[in-house]
């Protein structure tokens, strides 16, 4: 091997080493999620919101509060999806999540995206995306699967 391969080799190696060690510290999700549209037990202010609980892997284990705080019109083309926006709380062991939810339901189904804004104890600091799909009905039964990086 030449010096400059054996330095390029060198130099890759140095350069992904951090990504390397930040990766111990990411977890890939998976977790099964149910809730419940109700008018009680809600967060201060609020006439209803939707109560959860959600079972995953790596103690993604607890409670899930959301409340949609804007709703948009559906797109001429598929008018029986609708979008949505609001705030979606997991209320975990070592923890709190506070996420963004942006999504769409229609046609007994439901997808959406979370985003990480905030958390506390394991949590603080914490970044990420989780990814949601499932089904609407009285009880809303969803697939959660993305990454959590913590600090």
């Amino acid at each position: 091997m030449t010096h400059a391969i054996r330095f390029a080799v060198a130099l890759c190696t140095l350069a992904i080493a951090p990504t390397a060690f930040a990766d111990d510290k990411c977890k890939d999700i998976h977790a099964d999620m149910t809730e419940i549209r109700v008018t009680t037990g809600c967060d201060a202010g609020e006439p209803s919101c939707f109560l959860g609980e959600v079972d995953g892997n790596h103690g993604f284990r607890g409670t899930t509060h959301f409340r949609a705080n804007s709703g948009g019109t559906p797109a001429s083309g598929s008018p029986e999806w609708s979008p949505y926006a609001g705030t979606f709380r997991y209320e975990l062991r070592d923890g709190t999540l506070n996420m963004i939810e942006a999504g769409l339901t229609g046609k007994g189904q439901v997808l959406a995206h979370h985003e990480v804004v905030s958390g506390t104890g394991r949590y603080a600091g914490a970044t990420g995306n989780l990814f949601v799909f499932g089904t609407t009905g009285a009880v809303v039964t969803t697939e959660i699967t993305g990454t959590i990086c913590t600090q």
